[in-house]
């Protein structure tokens, strides 16, 4: 029997990794950025917010080049990829976190355009849920790429992504409570949480991927 279907797998399996750890990287960049224009909005800094916004559109037109390629890579190998329905999943997982990072930096610029800044009792937790969503991508990006290396421990670093997302969802509900309780305006209050709710949704589709490559991965182990 011709073993020539899962050799072919395999190589496509490390070719859509190199992909997928090209645009984890790109997010990465995109991550950091949004952290940056956290800081600036926080001391209310209207000027840095256009800037760090205008970058980070060039971060997501790179990010959507990336994708790209990920895909025309998938559709020409069709059937000759091991596991490429879970690559796909996990391909559009990633976009999707892409996706709710540059909307959560949009609504920040917005906010900054309309001098709608963050109350002082908000802002601590605001910036700690940031620092939530970097730890929640660090856990994923370590996962992805010790995957190549170390399936196992690329299963036990997706068990720290549910352990970080867990204490992102906690700090999310005490930020959505005290901005319930500030004394600003409406549209504030509703901007604040729009911000807050695009970067809960961006670590929720971190865990999504993490899922994906821990079925990845066991399928390899098992």
């Amino acid at each position: 029997m011709s073993l020539m279907p899962e050799s072919m797998g395999t190589i496509a399996d490390q070719k859509i990794l190199s992909l997928i750890q090209d645009h984890v990287r790109k997010i990465g960049e995109q991550i950091r950025e949004l952290i940056s224009a956290i800081d600036k909005f926080s001391n209310h800094s209207k000027e840095d917010a256009k800037i760090i916004y205008s970058r980070l559109r060039k971060l997501d037109l790179e990010a959507e080049e990336l994708k790209k390629q990920l895909y025309e890579y998938i559709s020409r190998v069709g059937l000759g990829m091991v596991y490429r329905e879970d690559w796909v999943r996990l391909a559009i997982n990633l976009d999707s976190m892409s996706d709710y990072i540059i909307s959560a930096a949009y609504r920040i610029y917005l906010s900054s355009e309309r001098e709608i800044f963050p109350p002082a009792e908000v802002i601590y937790d605001l910036k700690k849920l940031a620092e939530g969503v970097l730890f929640t991508y660090d856990a994923l990006r370590d996962s992805i790429f010790a995957y190549s290396v170390n399936v196992k421990r690329a299963v036990e670093l997706c068990d720290k992504i549910d352990i970080e997302e867990e204490k992102v969802d906690e700090i999310r509900r005490v930020l959505d409570l005290k901005i319930a309780e500030s004394n600003i305006p409406i549209v504030a209050i509703l901007q604040l949480r729009d911000i807050v709710y695009a970067m809960e949704n961006a670590v929720d589709y971190m865990k999504r991927a993490g899922d994906d490559l821990r079925i990845i991965a066991l399928h390899r182990i098992g």
